[in-house]
């Protein structure tokens, strides 16, 4: 930017609207940022249009049933003599025993976890108990608080001594 004479001022820009009509050059201006945001959208929408045909081409390959070595099918008998596939079935298998064996975890702690559900309404009841305790004698959490403490150490200490003999 230059001022020449104290009347001049040259602004020099990429993209500039030369006017004398301030109302016009609004126009023009926002005109022009409209197109070249429509531009941008464009150009975005096709570069996403791109990588979606590549995807899919990607895919569309990886799904062929075609084999890729010389275009002969391996017989059942290389199959298994081929480390490869004995490799990736013993890791299928020994994925599929892992998963068994989670699921029998699982549902081993479900069935604990539904028993120990089923039997808190003690829990509830000596919750109450507790409250009760501290409205008669009108002492906020005086008994609820420890009482509530003495439960957790004695429920770790069960479930510490359960673990340790299962």
């Amino acid at each position: 930017m230059t001022v020449t004479g104290g009347k001049e001022i040259a602004i020099a820009t990429r993209e500039a609207v030369a006017g004398d009509d301030l109302a016009t050059l609004d126009q023009t201006v926002l005109a022009r940022f409209r197109a070249d945001v429509e531009t941008e959208r464009a150009e975005r929408t096709d570069s996403i249009r791109l990588q979606l045909n590549a995807i899919r081409r990607i895919v569309s390959h990886l799904r062929q049933k075609r084999p890729r070595h010389g275009g002969l099918r391996m017989t059942t008998q290389d199959q298994e003599q081929d480390p490869l596939v004995k490799g990736v079935r013993l890791h299928g298998d020994r994925v599929r025993r892992a998963r068994e064996k989670a699921s029998r975890r699982w549902r081993a702690a479900w069935d604990r976890s539904v028993c120990l559900a089923g039997s808190s309404s003690p829990h509830a009841d000596r919750h109450l108990r507790r409250r009760w305790l501290d409205r008669v004698f009108q002492s906020g959490l005086f008994w609820t608080a420890p009482l509530l403490m003495l439960g957790a150490i004695i429920g770790c200490w069960s479930a510490w001594r359960w673990m340790r003999n299962a």
